[in-house]
């Protein structure tokens, strides 16, 4: 995560926001009132996910069981009917 002062995000605005949303570049804004944290609308999106399924019991739990299910229960791709 960066650090960059109020100063300097006014002045390098364009390229701090290309650097966010082209590379997922973490910004943490410095003010003298706090701190404020830029993050591109795509982590934003993600982490709202990752939110709502930890919110979910019902989804984490599943997620959670196909996580400890051995590699070798899953079926092939070619065995699939479509």
């Amino acid at each position: 995560m960066e650090v960059i002062n109020l100063q300097k995000f006014n002045e390098e605005t364009m390229t701090t926001v290309e650097q966010v949303v082209s590379f997922g570049d973490i910004y943490n804004v410095s003010t003298p009132q706090g701190n404020a944290i830029l993050i591109s609308e795509q982590e934003f999106r993600n982490m709202l996910a990752t939110l709502e399924i930890d919110a979910n019991e019902y989804l984490k739990e599943k997620l959670l069981e196909g996580l400890r299910t051995p590699i070798e229960d899953f079926v092939s791709g070619d065995e699939l009917e479509w």
